[in-house]
């Protein structure tokens, strides 16, 4: 929302439409088809897709094989795709803030707290598999 108003009051026009109406919705439908399977490896293990709840069980399947986080990854290219849409520059801006604060304030909480719940067989899969792609 930080990202409209500052396009509101400060316009910078970059892309051409047809990047517009390709790029934008692309990293969206991207973002819907790395979530749904994430959301479902949690549903097959018996797991929550709620951040604010421990796992009882480590999900390694599906988009986790290859992102340790992908339905944040999933949030930061739905930004992206809205920012490419709306020709919006700021969006950009804030989904980069917002990506360091999620970083720091949820991401490597929930790494320490998967660390001490699941010991070796985290560290095993963190070697493997990557934060984010």
């Amino acid at each position: 929302m930080l990202g409209l108003v500052a396009e509101w009051l400060w316009p910078v026009a970059l892309l051409p439409m047809w990047v517009r109406l390709s790029l934008g919705p692309a990293l969206i439908v991207i973002a819907v088809v790395l979530v749904r399977p994430a959301m479902k490896a949690f549903r097959a293990r018996g797991v929550a897709f709620d951040v604010r709840q421990a796992p009882g069980t480590l999900v390694t399947t599906g988009p986790y094989r290859i992102s340790r986080n992908p339905g944040y990854l999933a949030l930061i290219l739905i930004s992206l795709g809205i920012a490419v849409i709306t020709d919006d520059i700021w969006i950009v801006g804030f989904a980069a803030l917002a990506t360091l604060v999620t970083r720091q304030r949820v991401v490597l909480p929930e790494e320490r707290i998967l660390a001490a719940q699941f010991g070796d067989a985290y560290e095993a899969y963190k070697a493997r598999v990557r934060r984010w792609i």
